[in-house]
């Protein structure tokens, strides 16, 4: 073996090569606008950055005031809703693959302007019904699926709202 050989097989023999003409790392200030990428909104945490799964929990409180902020409307007729109480509930915000979607289950006590009161036992998001209800109004049954129509929507509202 030559000594040139064994230079270049020593351990970082390329340190020893000199090169004079290193890339330029400084940064340099980009003057058109249409380059500047913006960061995408994105709908995992910031530690689960594929978006494959993440499970985030709703407890009553934060429940209480989705449907406050959602549900609760100003309508003029006997079904409008007035007050809605969680009785029982929980929730999560689940990601798959970069999409929501929003599980629960509650127990709602509704106030009725018409001074009904409407408990709805078991509604959740797989369900087009609820487990139980015990409603003191005239149409229970037509009131029943109503309301749990527009607890589902102030939820699916929610959802879209993230």
């Amino acid at each position: 073996m030559s000594v040139e050989e064994q230079k270049k097989s020593g351990y970082r023999y390329w340190v020893r090569e000199r090169n004079d003409q290193l890339y330029d790392m400084r940064p340099t200030k980009v003057e058109d606008q249409k380059q500047i990428v913006q960061p995408e909104k994105q709908v995992a945490s910031a530690w689960n950055k594929a978006g494959t799964w993440e499970d985030k929990g709703i407890n009553r409180e934060q429940i209480q005031r989705i449907l406050e902020q959602f549900l609760i409307t100003t309508q003029n007729d006997d079904s409008f809703i007035q007050t809605a109480k969680v009785l029982r509930g929980e929730g999560s915000l689940i990601t798959v693959r970069g999409k929501r979607k929003l599980g629960y289950e509650v127990d709602l006590e509704i106030g009725l302007a018409s001074g009904s009161v409407v408990t709805l036992i078991g509604i959740c998001d797989d369900e087009d019904d609820c487990e139980e209800y015990k409603v003191s109004h005239k149409n229970q049954m037509e009131l029943r699926k109503e309301l749990v129509k527009k607890v589902k929507n102030a939820f699916e509202q929610f959802r879209q709202s993230l």
